[in-house]
């Protein structure tokens, strides 16, 4: 009698292959992390170098000739029919006659150096676009409320003349804004700030005999609410 045959059963077949990846290469992943930390770093390193945060502190020597809120008359300031206290503020309002500053007219605030800041209302509490003008001396300053400026020295040409918009404007119309003019004194560069923070700067100089008025405005078809303005000084004058 012959033995039966052993019978095996059937191996099972191999799983197939999955057609989907788990998760990146280790490769890959590796790279993107890399990428991500140097470009993280450079940010990091760059950053500083597109703006500069305006000073605190004044220089050694230097004196706060005006500090207050415009929200209540003072004789202080020369008004008119386009520029006077209303509305919470000196309200410029299409003018060609800006308000000035009265003592700035006999005594020399700025051929030695000056720091002038000024606040300005939300656009939303103006009827029409909201321009602000300030001159110091020469130095004029205009921003809109698109954050469009132009930054110059009157007595140069129109060549020295920076334009450009500053990047951290409030542009909502719902938010007050901050506008700095700052001259360290001869040799030195007229700097602008917009919000704390640096915008433009050109050359610039001023003789004692020049003319150093501070008047702040706005243009013909625009308007502006100036609710706070400080002025600091260099010059033996204004200490």
């Amino acid at each position: 009698m012959t033995a039966p045959a052993e019978v095996r059963p059937p191996s099972p077949s191999p799983a197939p292959a999955s057609s989907r990846s788990s998760g990146w290469p280790a490769p890959v992943f590796g790279a993107v992390i890399a990428l991500v930390t140097i470009v993280t770093i450079g940010l990091a390193v760059i950053a500083p170098q597109f703006s500069e945060n305006a000073a605190g502190d004044l220089p050694s020597g230097w004196v706060v000739v005006f500090d207050s809120d415009l929200s209540s008359a003072s004789s202080d300031w020369k008004v008119g029919a386009d520029c006077g206290f209303d509305r919470g503020g000196l309200f410029a309002n299409s003018g060609d006659s800006p308000c000035v500053y009265a003592p700035s007219s006999e005594a020399d605030y700025i051929s030695q150096g000056f720091r002038l800041d000024a606040t300005l209302a939300p656009a939303a509490e103006v009827e029409k676009s909201q321009v602000a003008v300030v001159l110091a001396g020469t130095a004029r300053f205009g921003i809109a409320q698109d954050g469009s400026f132009a930054l110059a020295d009157n007595v140069r040409t129109s060549d020295d003349e920076v334009l450009d918009t500053a990047f951290n404007w409030h542009a909502n119309g719902l938010t007050a804004n901050t506008i700095r003019l700052e001259w360290d004194g001869p040799g030195t560069p007229l700097v602008a700030y917009t919000n704390g923070f640096k915008v433009a700067q050109v050359e610039y100089s001023i003789s004692p005999s020049s003319n150093h008025m501070l008047e702040i405005g706005t243009t013909r078809d625009g308007q502006a609410i100036y609710t706070h303005m400080t002025l600091a000084s260099a010059s033996s004058q204004g200490s």
